[in-house]
């Protein structure tokens, strides 16, 4: 193609690249900034499941409802099925995770193409989270008499209680519960307390513990082994009492001990020949594996301005057949690709940029191979040759490497 035609198809080229870029800087709405893009078929399906679950919780079937709205959940987070979920998980009384399900809800991003139910499913969820709050009851578990030994550990429904935690609130569901305090050596666990407590919404408990009672004092040094003697050599037979001259050397032999001659000190003239030095050369293991990260990230931004591309070509074809915001049902599967592409696009660039700028760091940070046997130099050349030095760090500006000899 030459011409006008080829300059249009670089002007689409370009114009996908620039798009998944401000894409990264601004945010997608949330089904897409979220998670991989999502088939035709499972987005029919997410929906389908939706609206089952809403008319669930409608006929007051709570735990169905739960069901299918977290199924439609995991395939595609949307604030309205996260708000529905979390409504469900109100109505059974699990009060921290309808909590934690609000806050999700709160905090998804959302551009200036998403539908107003969407924006309005944020302003709902904030609302409900605040009013659910102070309904969550709250469990302090305290210890007297000492700290608590470090094999000693608390547990609240078999969940672990941090060591950080005890003597301060812990947000549990209205309910009853189990609490118990076992000892930890090795493989083995003792349990040294076990308690049934009950608390309702709004309420504050304190579970009050004491080291004498559950017999978890600290315990002492535990006593060493004892010595283990060590036989010695047998004993010789006794000295001749009457004292004789001493023996001389015999014929032929030296008058003394043999002198030891001693080592050679790194500057002496019989030291200076250095041990040669396996086979230099090379790049390393870690500057192999930096080349490897910059291939795959280039070419993750290449797939990601590819499909910027295709995703820019669906946006206008769809400006021209949809009016308002609604799309005819023959544009529907157009819909969906621009949202798959333009997801796509967002993930290989964003995951395409950041090894590619990792393996430049890893060649950078690479040692350097060992010298061959031609290149070696004396000590005395090795303290006056300066040794540069190289650092590269990553920061928001980008990747800087400064150096200094």
């Amino acid at each position: 193609m030459t011409g006008p035609g080829r300059t249009r198809g670089w002007r689409r080229v370009l114009a996908g690249a620039a798009f998944a870029a401000g894409a990264l800087v601004t945010g997608l709405p949330a089904p897409a900034a979220a998670q991989q893009p999502v088939s035709t078929e499972d987005r029919t399906a997410a929906r389908e499941l939706g609206n089952q679950g809403v008319a669930a919780y409608q006929a007051q079937d709570y735990v169905t409802a739960l069901d299918k709205l977290s199924r439609a959940h995991a395939i595609v987070k949307l604030t309205t099925t996260g708000l529905w979920r979390a409504r469900c998980l109100d109505k059974l009384l699990r009060l921290v995770d309808a909590a934690e399900q609000y806050l999700e809800v709160t905090r998804m991003l959302l551009d200036h193409t998403a539908l107003e139910q969407h924006r309005q499913a944020v302003v709902d969820a904030q609302r409900e989270r605040e009013a659910l709050l102070p309904r969550i009851p709250q469990v302090k578990v305290s210890v007297s008499g000492g700290a608590l030994p470090a094999d000693v550990g608390v547990s609240i429904d078999d969940k672990q209680l941090s060591a950080a935690l005890i003597g301060a609130d812990r947000p549990v569901d209205p309910g009853k519960h189990r609490l118990r305090v076992e000892r930890r050596a090795g493989t083995a666990t003792t349990t040294l307390k076990e308690q049934i407590f009950e608390v309702a919404e709004r309420q504050r408990l304190e579970l009050p513990l004491t080291l004498a009672d559950l017999g978890a004092a600290a315990p002492g040094p535990a006593p060493g082994p004892l010595p283990v003697p060590v036989p010695g050599p047998p004993p010789g037979p006794a000295p001749d009492p009457l004292p004789g001259p001493a023996p001389g050397p015999l014929p032929g032999s030296l008058p003394g001990p043999l002198p030891v001659p001693a080592p050679h000190a790194p500057g002496d003239a019989a030291g200076d020949t250095p041990a040669p030095d396996s086979e230099g050369g090379g790049p390393s293991a870690q500057a192999i594996g930096g080349w490897v990260l910059v291939g795959l990230g280039g070419a993750g931004v290449l797939a990601g301005t590819a499909m910027g591309a295709v995703a820019v070509e669906r946006k206008g074809a769809l400006d021209a057949g949809c009016t308002d915001g609604a799309c005819p049902p023959d544009l529907h599967a157009s819909v969906d690709l621009f949202y798959a592409m333009r997801t796509g696009s967002t993930v290989a660039l964003a995951a395409g940029g950041a090894v590619l700028l990792g393996g430049i760091a890893v060649i950078l940070t690479a040692p350097a191979p060992p010298p061959t046997p031609a290149d070696q130099t004396t000590p005395a050349h090795k303290a006056l040759a300066p040794t540069p030095r190289w650092r590269a760090s990553l920061g928001l500006g980008g990747l800087s490497i400064t150096g200094e000899l």
